[in-house]
Formats: C-alpha cells, sequence, structure tokens
C-alpha cells in the first residue's frame, strides 16, 4: 500500500498556439486549425509515492501498489535491493519520453533524496548512453519480468482524471532535466541546418501515399534525415551525445513523431520546428514542447485519410486509408521567416 504521498505540481494548462492559429504564421496545408481548434495542451503534475511493497513491471512499463491477493500479481520475482525507484525504459519506450520522463525523473530524485537505484527494462544503448553520461548507470537495475520491490518510491506525472477519465498529458517544466543536462555536456556542430526527425515506418492506422517522394524531396533541399529509433543517420550509426550536438547545430528541425517530441529539446532557442500532422490524427505533444524550449513552432496539416478506392472495404478496415503530406506546405513552412 503507499505510506506516502507528496504532491509537487498540480496540473495545469499550457497555451499551444501563442501567436495565434494565423495561416502564415503557424498553420500550413488545410486551412482548419490543428487539435480540433484546442488551443490548451495538458501540463502534468508530479507527485511521489512510497509503496510497501511495490510492483514494477516492464513491459508494458507500470508501476503499482503489490497486493498479493490478486491473481495478478501472483508471479513476481524479488528485487535484489530493499529500496528502488521504477524507470520507464526498454525498446518499447521512445528516446524522447525516456529522457523526458524516466531520466528527468531520476534526476530529481538524485537531487532531492540522494541515490537510489533505478529499475527498470533493460535500456536500448541510446538510453544506456544517458544513464552512462549523467552519472546513473552503476545504480541500475534491469529486470525482464514483474519484480517486487519491499519499499519502491515512485515518482511520476499526472494530468488528473476529468469526468472519471485521465486524459494524456503533453508537457510539463519538469521534463527539462535530462534535456538540459545532456545538452550542457555537448558542443553544438552542424551535420546540417536542417534536420529531419523521421518515423522508421508508417503509422498502422494509415497509409502515406507520397513518402518516398517527400524523402526524395526533402534530401534535394538539403535536409538531412535522422532515424532517432534506430539512432542511425542514413546509414550510419549516430551516438546520443553526437544526436544533442547535432539538433543543437540545427536551425530546422522537421518532425513527424510526436513521441520524440522530447528531442526537440537539444535545440536552440528559436530553432524552426515544422511539425507534419495529419487531420484527425493531430497531436499536441510537439508543439507543447516547442513552447517549452522556446521554439518556433510551425504545422503543416495534411489531409485526412480516405479511402482511395470506392470498393466496399471490410468493416473496421484501416488497411486502404491512405493520405499525401503536403510537400507545397512544407516548402511554405520551412521558408517563412
Amino acid at each position: 500500500m503507499a505510506r506516502l504521498r507528496l504532491d509537487h505540481a498540480r496540473p495545469t494548462f499550457l497555451p499551444i498556439a501563442p501567436r495565434g492559429l494565423v495561416s502564415d504564421q503557424i498553420v500550413f496545408g488545410l486551412s482548419r486549425a490543428p487539435f480540433g481548434g484546442q488551443r490548451l495542451a495538458r501540463s502534468a503534475g508530479v507527485a511521489t509515492e512510497i509503496y510497501e511493497p511495490g510492483l514494477v513491471v516492464p513491459n508494458p512499463f507500470a508501476v503499482r501498489a503489490l497486493d498479493p491477493a490478486t491473481q495478478a500479481d501472483a508471479d513476481w520475482a524479488e528485487s535484489p535491493v530493499a529500496t528502488a525507484a521504477p524507470i520507464a525504459s526498454g525498446a518499447a519506450i521512445s528516446l524522447g519520453r525516456f529522457l523526458t520522463e524516466g531520466l528527468a525523473i531520476a534526476l530529481l530524485q538524485r537531487d532531492v533524496i540522494g541515490v537510489v537505484p533505478l529499475i527498470g527494462a533493460g535500456p536500448t544503448p541510446a538510453q544506456r548512453a544517458a544513464l552512462d553520461a549523467l552519472d546513473l548507470a552503476s545504480d541500475f537495475i534491469a529486470i525482464d519480468r514483474a519484480t517486487r520491490v519491499r519499499r519502491m518510491i515512485v515518482t511520476q506525472r499526472e494530468s488528473g482524471a476529468i469526468n472519471g477519465r485521465v486524459p494524456p498529458v503533453h508537457a510539463d517544466r519538469f521534463m527539462r532535466v535530462a534535456i538540459e543536462a545532456l545538452r550542457f555536456a555537448v558542443e553544438p556542430y552542424e551535420i546540417s541546418s536542417q534536420i529531419a526527425l523521421r518515423r522508421p515506418r508508417p503509422i498502422a492506422d494509415y497509409d502515406v501515399a507520397n513518402r518516398l517522394s517527400f524523402d526524395s524531396w526533402l534530401a534535394s533541399m538539403g535536409v538531412v534525415t535522422i532515424d532517432p529509433t534506430a539512432m542511425r543517420i542514413g546509414a550510419s550509426d549516430l551516438g546520443l551525445l553526437d544526436l544533442a550536438a547535432a539538433l543543437a547545430g540545427a536551425r530546422c528541425v522537421v518532425i513527424d513523431d510526436p513521441s520524440q517530441a522530447g528531442l526537440l529539446g537539444f535545440c536552440d532557442p528559436g530553432t524552426k520546428v515544422v511539425e507534419i500532422a495529419v487531420d484527425g490524427w493531430t497531436d499536441p505533444r510537439i508543439a507543447a514542447m516547442c513552447l517549452v524550449f522556446a521554439l518556433d513552432w510551425r504545422v503543416v496539416l495534411c489531409a485526412a485519410p480516405a479511402y482511395s478506392v470506392s470498393q466496399p472495404v471490410p468493416l473496421g478496415s484501416t488497411s486502404l486509408l491512405r493520405t499525401e503530406i503536403d510537400i507545397a506546405g512544407v516548402a511554405m513552412a520551412l521558408d517563412v521567416s
């Protein structure tokens, strides 16, 4: 059960369009506003609870008070340490989320309560590099199954329930901690003044018909594409600190993956960020991150996915949903001063 709870910050809101949704400044492509016209993103509260005992599940990441009487809690391993703090890590956690959520919280805990062993799924090479750079790797315990911790210190972001439902969290000021520490450790160098952080493949809900054409157009414009999931730039491997230095040296970043929004924190204030979003699938995380780190956000809103054929489609099928990236809109967003 939870023995103690401390609220560090309460959930609040951030305006995600501080200049107003003015078409020639912010929105390119479709004329309608992103996020259904919503202008506020949820900023998380942060709270610490102590569970005695607690259970941490590495994948999918979850923490809760341990109840041995519950069937779901019947099979677990014992932690090698009596006290530990869980961290969202592993291949299922994007690098952006790891830096702005798990690692940021670990640094705050270390500064306030001292060194506490971290416990979570085995880190990816990029996550391991971040732990090494911030002197946290030696205190990390990798697990591959649900694990019981006698005293578990859980600090996590909270958005608060609305009408009984917990909405998604888009940003909070505490996520700056790990990003700023890593950014301070590197000197910017310019791989290219224009960098694209692109999804390694289209999302499962729809197909982007002109994806290859868009990639070719980006290359012709001198935009260097980085895959932050595989940590590769073209055919070359990329280290975490190399990624931070490259983004610090960029003046413009094109991004289409909200789960990697945290990486934008490596950019210097004022860097132009061009988000590629799809009508109906928009996500405020990139816009909120740009506000937190003082970046110049623009969004290219592409048409909502539609069926490209008139023949009958199985009920609920998304396999034939298609959209196209608005290349002209991206060109306008890149050129507008």
